[in-house]
């Protein structure tokens, strides 16, 4: 601008303008030049950051060229060198993102552009913290369990949290079947499986500090008993040729029953038949196992066996077999009485019988 008094005054903004004087009819004119003005702003934003342990957050650099009052920014954060403080709390991982370190606490970022000299500075304060842990729910490992009658399944039961991690909470959880006769039974993350052949749904509970309950489910399923040892008594038997044994034999299932000796599966290494073996005979009320042997001197082995559900469970008896030992079992004369006349003589005959059911005078 002109003045009256020819005073010129420079605006605000850079460039050129033509000034006209005017005297009596006479004119004349000057140029005037007015310089430009450029300042530079270099601001990381936010200035203060606040973000959890194992996490990130964002921040950006941006810097403004400002011309005769005119702002021009342009965002530069990946143009720049970016520097912590205390790397333990939070390092710089490129493109603005920031992670929380391992310890809580406040570092100072800086963010340098251009990344020589000469260049701008600018900071921002990032305070890293601790995740406050919310109880979201409890899950049992594994989420269903099948076992014959009778056997035992382990389980864990992990209690989960916001920030994914989780707590084995087994020792504290209730684990409660359904009502019904002999399901199963529960103790500090063992699950017996009761008599009653079925599938039920048993609740899982967990008791939070804060008194609330979580709980979620668990399916059990028992299946039919298995065989789970297999007995046999006498385990050795010694005996003649051509003569009969016993023994008794039998399977303890995994309910506490018991499958007698005729469900049994029997074999020998006697050949030529001089051992055979006769399950399920009954001997003194039991249901035993007979055993004759042949007429040849031996030692022969029993293998008493079953399948328990894939694998063959077994047991052994030994018999030996040994010569007949012939002993005598009786005496007697072969006649009630005998006559004779006085002055006479006789022989009464004595007979001998022995084990082999053979006599002798």
């Amino acid at each position: 601008t002109v003045s009256s008094s020819g005073l010129v005054t420079a605006g605000n903004k850079g460039g050129s303008a033509i000034i006209t004087a005017t005297y009596n009819g006479y004119t004349d004119t000057t140029s005037v030049s007015v310089q430009s003005v450029t300042t530079y702003e270099f601001i990381v934003e936010p200035t203060t950051l606040n973000i959890l342990c194992g996490e990130t957050g964002t921040i950006a650099a941006k810097f403004n060229t400002k011309t005769d009052g005119v702002d021009s920014w342009q965002t530069v954060t990946d143009k720049c060198k970016w520097n912590t403080s205390n790397s333990n709390i939070a390092i710089s991982i490129g493109n603005g993102e920031v992670l929380g370190g391992n310890t809580t606490g406040t570092t100072t970022i800086t963010a340098t552009y251009p990344k020589t000299n000469p260049s701008y500075t600018a900071t921002t304060e990032v305070t890293n913290s601790y995740a406050e842990k919310v109880l979201t729910g409890i899950t049992t490992s594994p989420g269903s369990v099948s076992q014959p009658a009778g056997m035992t399944s382990s389980i864990k039961v992990y209690a989960h949290y916001s920030d994914g991690s989780q707590a084995d909470v087994t020792s504290m959880a209730t684990v409660t079947p359904p009502s019904g006769e002999d399901i199963g039974s529960y103790s500090n993350g063992v699950i017996t499986h009761g008599n009653s052949v079925t599938s039920t749904t048993w609740t899982v509970s967990y008791s939070t500090p804060d008194g609330s309950v979580l709980e979620t489910s668990i399916v059990v399923t028992n299946l039919e008993p298995i065989p789970i040892a297999i007995a046999a008594t006498p385990s050795a038997i010694t005996m003649n040729v051509n003569s009969v044994a016993y023994f008794e034999a039998y399977a303890m299932l995994s309910d506490g029953s018991i499958i007698q000796s005729d469900s049994l599966t029997y074999t020998t290494d006697a050949t030529e038949g001089n051992l055979t073996i006769e399950p399920g005979v009954d001997n003194d009320n039991l249901k035993s196992v007979k055993v004759t042997s042949g007429g040849k001197v031996a030692t022969h082995t029993i293998t008493v066996s079953c399948d328990n559900g894939g694998e063959e469970i077994s047991t052994t008896v030994s018999v030996t077999i040994q010569p007949e030992v012939v002993t005598l079992t009786s005496i007697e004369f072969d006649s009630l009485g005998y006559t004779m006349g006085q002055g006479g003589n006789s022989y009464p005959k004595v007979i001998a019988t022995y084990s082999d059911s053979t006599t002798k005078n």
